[in-house]
C-alpha cells in the first residue's frame, strides 16, 4: 500500500497533525486507458497500486474507517484517471437522493478528491461524486472560499454494487492549472457516510481543518511527461433570442442572433492565457432575491464561467473577507474588498456586456500571477470602459504568502479610479497540531472624484477543537473608493471577536455535539462613535441523526446619523437605538428525503417591533426530482409605519440524467411587486457539447392574495448552443 505509515487510535493529536501519506500514480499508455463507466472490473486498474487506509474525523478522531475505502490512480499523457471501491455492509442504507451537477453533497453519501496541483498549500480544485454519479466540482481559494459555480470538462460515473458503490473519474491535465516541475502534489481523499454521520479522510485527520483544506493534506507523486498538445481550448457559442415587451404599450418584440466565443491557450502546464469576445452569460441562473433592509448594500457572489476560471488567483485579503466562525450563520463581511469580479459588465444596477476580455494566470514555482482586462460595451449614460486587476503572490515558508494587488478603471464611467495594496497571509500549527492563521493587508484608491485615501486590516483565527477563536480589526477611510472592489460602508473602525466551545460524543451517543459560544461585533466612526454595535451568545445542540438546533441572544445597537426608508416606504428617522433579539435556528439533517431550515427572530427592532422568519424545505423523492421552497418574512411594526414583508422562491430540476436537467424556478416579493417565472433546459451532450435554452418572463402583481391580477412586463426565449475543441 502506499499510504505512509499507519497509526493506531491511542496516538496523540500531534502524530495525527504530523501524519502525511504519499500516494502513487502509475503511468499507462493512452490505449490502456480505462473505460469510464463506473464499473472498476477494467483489468488495466490491477496495474495501479491501492490505497485503503482511512481514519475517521468525525465521530470518533483518529479512528480507523468503519467502511473501507479503495482508491486507485492511473495516468496518461493527457489524463488522471481515479477508480473508487465505497465498501458498505448495508448497501440498502446508502444514503442517495440526487441526481445531476453541482448538487449539494453534504446531504449524501460521497466521496471527495481534492487537488493542489500546484503545491500551494492554500488553493486547488474539488471532485465529487454520489453513488447514482451525481458530482460537483469547485474551487479552493485560500483554503477557505469554495466555488461551485465553476464547471470543468471532466467525466465521472458510478454504480452501485451487491457490496456498495464504486466510481471511476477521468480529469484531464488540460482542466487543471498544474506545475509540471512540482515533486508532488497536494492531494486528499474523502467519503461521507450519512447515516453514520461519520467523515473519513486518507489525510489532514483534524475536526479543525476543512475536507478541503491544502495546508496538511498528503502528496501525489509520479506524475510526469503529460502533454498539453497545442494548449488550444476553443469555446465557439451561437445564441438566439426573441425578447417581446409587453408594457408599456404598445408591445413590440425584437429578435437577436449572436455569437460569442473564449480562447484557452495554454503557454505551459502553469500558465494560461484566457481570451473572451462578445461574452455570454446567458446560462447564469438568476440571483436569490432579497429585500434589503439595511442602509447598506448587499453582496452577491460571481456566477460567470470567465471570471470562475482561475478566480482563486485573484483573491486578496484572507480572513478578513472570510467567514471565519463556523456553524453559527453570521454571513460575510465584504466590506472593503479590492477586486469584485461582479462589478465587470455592469454600470451601477444596468448590465452593458463585455466586447472582449484577456487573462492571464501562472502558477509557477510558489509564484502566482493573475492578470485580466476587459472592454465594456457602452450602455444607457456610460461609454466603453477598460477594466483591469493584476495580483501577484509569492510563497513564504511552507503555508503562507505575500501578496500585491493592482485594479484601474470605474465601470460606471464617473471617474478616473486606481487601488493598489499588498497583504500577508499566515498559517502555522501551535501545540501540535492545532492550527494558527493570521492575515493582514493595506489598501489605498486613487480617485479623481474622491480623492486618495486608504483600508486596512487584520484578523487572526484559531479554528480548532474544542475551542475556537478569532478576531478581526478592520479601517475603511472616508474617500476610500474601490471602483472595481466591493464597498457598502466607508469611514469605520470595526472590531470582531468569536470565541465558542465545542464538545464531540462519541457515534453511539443520541448527541453529535454540544457547542456554546459568544460573538462580539463593534463598529465606530474613525472619531470612535459607537455605530454597530452586535453582542451574540448562542447555545446549539447537533443530534446523532445530524438534526442541528441553536438558540441564540443579542443584544444590538444601532445610530443612525441620516434617516431613511426600509423597504414598503417606512421612514427610519436619525437617532440612537438600543434593543434586545432572540433567535431560534433549526436545520434537519439535509440526509432526509425531506429536509427543512428555519431561522426565527424577535422580538424587538430598533424603537419597534419585528418578527422575522425563514423557511427552506427541500423535497427530494428520488434522484429525478428534487423542489426547493422558500419563504422569508419580516414583519415589523415602528412608530412612523408598518410594513409586512414577503419573500417567495421556488426552484426545482428534474434530471434526466446527470448531464441533463430541466430547472423552473419562481421568485416573488411583495415590496416591488415582481413576479419572475423562468425555466431553463441544459444538455451536456459530452463533456465538450452544450446545448441550453431558456424562457423567462417578469410581471408585476397587484390585487388581493386570492384574485391577484397580473401584467406582464416582458418575455423572453434564448436558445444556445456551444462547443469546445480541445487542439
Amino acid at each position: 500500500m502506499l499510504c505512509g505509515p499507519g497509526f493506531a487510535r491511542a496516538q496523540s493529536r500531534a502524530d495525527l497533525a504530523a501524519y502525511r501519506p504519499t500516494a502513487a500514480a502509475t503511468r499507462v499508455e493512452g490505449n490502456e486507458a480505462p473505460t469510464i463507466d463506473g464499473d472498476v472490473s477494467d483489468p488495466v486498474w490491477a496495474k495501479a497500486a491501492a490505497f485503503d487506509t482511512f481514519y475517521q474525523v468525525t465521530p470518533d478522531l483518529g479512528a480507523k474507517a468503519t467502511e473501507r475505502t479503495v482508491v486507485r490512480l492511473l495516468y496518461d499523457k493527457d489524463n488522471l484517471y481515479v477508480a473508487l471501491y465505497a465498501y458498505d455492509a448495508a448497501p440498502d442504507k446508502i444514503v442517495a437522493n440526487l441526481r445531476g451537477r453541482d448538487v449539494r453533497m453534504p446531504a449524501e453519501d460521497s466521496i471527495r478528491l481534492v487537488f493542489d496541483p500546484t503545491a500551494s498549500g492554500r488553493n486547488g480544485y474539488s471532485f465529487e461524486v454520489n453513488p447514482n454519479g451525481a458530482y460537483t466540482d469547485a474551487l479552493v481559494q485560500n483554503n477557505a472560499t469554495f466555488t461551485v459555480n465553476w464547471n470543468p470538462i471532466w467525466t465521472v460515473k458510478a454504480v452501485r454494487t451487491a457490496d456498495g458503490w464504486t466510481a471511476e473519474a477521468s480529469i484531464p491535465f488540460r482542466s487543471l492549472t498544474y506545475d509540471p516541475r512540482a515533486a508532488a502534489w497536494g492531494f486528499n481523499v474523502e467519503r461521507n457516510l450519512k447515516r453514520k454521520n461519520e467523515e473519513d479522510r486518507w489525510s489532514n485527520i483534524s475536526v479543525g481543518s476543512r475536507p478541503y483544506d491544502f495546508s496538511n493534506v498528503g502528496m501525489l507523486t509520479g506524475i510526469a511527461d503529460t502533454d498539453k498538445g497545442l494548449g488550444l481550448d476553443v469555446q465557439v457559442f451561437g445564441k438566439a433570442g426573441y425578447k417581446h415587451t409587453w408594457d408599456p404599450a404598445p408591445a413590440h418584440g425584437n429578435a437577436t442572433a449572436s455569437p460569442s466565443g473564449n480562447l484557452y491557450y495554454k503557454i505551459s502546464p502553469d500558465a494560461t492565457v484566457t481570451l473572451t469576445a462578445n461574452t455570454d452569460f446567458s446560462n447564469t441562473p438568476l440571483d436569490q432575491r432579497q429585500v434589503n433592509l439595511s442602509r447598506f448594500g448587499l453582496f452577491l457572489p460571481e456566477t460567470r464561467d470567465f471570471f470562475l476560471q482561475d478566480a482563486a488567483l485573484f483573491e486578496f485579503g484572507g480572513l478578513p473577507f472570510a467567514n471565519n466562525a463556523n456553524n453559527i450563520n453570521i454571513g460575510v463581511d465584504q466590506n472593503g474588498e479590492a477586486f469584485f469580479s461582479r462589478n465587470v459588465g455592469r454600470a451601477g444596477p444596468d448590465i452593458v456586456g463585455i466586447l472582449g476580455g484577456a487573462k492571464l494566470s501562472v502558477a509557477h514555482n510558489g509564484i502566482r500571477v493573475g492578470a485580466l482586462t476587459v472592454e465594456t460595451n457602452s450602455g444607457g449614460s456610460v461609454g466603453r470602459q477598460n477594466l483591469s486587476v493584476v495580483r501577484s503572490s509569492v510563497p513564504v515558508g511552507r503555508n503562507s504568502q505575500f501578496g500585491v494587488i493592482a485594479t484601474h478603471g470605474d465601470p460606471t464611467g464617473l471617474s478616473s479610479n486606481t487601488l493598489s495594496g499588498g497583504d500577508f497571509q499566515y498559517r502555522t500549527t501551535v501545540f501540535g497540531d492545532r492550527v494558527l492563521k493570521a492575515d493582514a493587508f493595506f489598501q489605498r484608491t486613487f480617485s479623481s472624484a474622491k480623492g486618495n485615501d486608504n483600508a486596512f486590516g487584520f484578523a487572526a483565527a484559531y479554528p480548532n477543537e474544542p475551542l475556537y477563536a478569532d478576531v478581526e480589526v478592520r479601517q475603511i477611510g472616508k474617500n476610500f473608493a474601490p471602483a472595481l472592489g466591493f464597498l457598502n460602508q466607508p469611514e469605520i473602525r470595526m472590531y470582531v471577536g468569536d470565541l465558542y466551545y465545542r464538545n464531540r460524543y462519541s457515534a453511539a451517543s443520541p448527541v453529535r455535539y454540544v457547542e456554546a459560544g459568544t460573538r462580539h461585533k463593534l463598529i465606530t466612526d474613525l472619531n470612535n462613535v459607537m455605530q454597530t454595535r452586535n453582542d451574540m451568545v448562542w447555545l446549539g445542540l447537533d443530534t446523532g441523526a445530524d438534526d442541528l438546533f441553536q438558540v441564540k441572544y443579542r443584544n444590538r445597537y444601532e445610530r443612525v446619523n441620516v434617516h431613511y426608508f426600509i423597504p414598503g416606504g417606512v421612514r427610519m428617522p436619525a437617532g440612537s437605538y438600543g434593543w434586545n433579539e432572540f433567535n431560534l435556528h433549526i436545520e434537519s439533517s439535509t440526509g432526509r428525503r425531506i429536509d427543512a431550515k428555519l431561522d426565527l427572530t424577535c422580538c424587538k427592532y430598533f424603537n419597534g417591533r419585528d418578527f422575522h422568519s425563514d423557511l427552506t424545505v427541500d423535497l427530494k423523492p428520488n434522484g429525478t426530482f428534487s423542489l426547493t421552497l422558500q419563504h422569508t418574512m419580516d414583519l415589523i411594526r415602528l412608530p412612523t409605519g408598518r410594513v409586512d414583508i414577503h419573500v417567495v422562491s421556488f426552484s426545482g430540476q428534474v434530471n434526466f440524467t446527470n448531464n441533463m436537467y430541466l430547472a423552473p424556478q419562481i421568485q416573488y416579493d411583495n415590496i416591488s411587486h415582481n413576479l419572475g417565472v423562468s425555466l431553463r433546459y441544459d444538455w451536456l451532450y459530452n463533456p465538450t457539447t452544450e446545448f441550453f435554452v431558456a424562457v423567462g418572463t417578469f410581471a408585476a402583481v397587484e390585487g388581493p392574495f386570492i384574485k391577484p391580477q397580473f401584467h406582464v412586463s416582458t418575455t423572453e426565449f434564448v436558445i444556445r448552443v456551444g462547443h469546445t475543441f480541445r487542439l
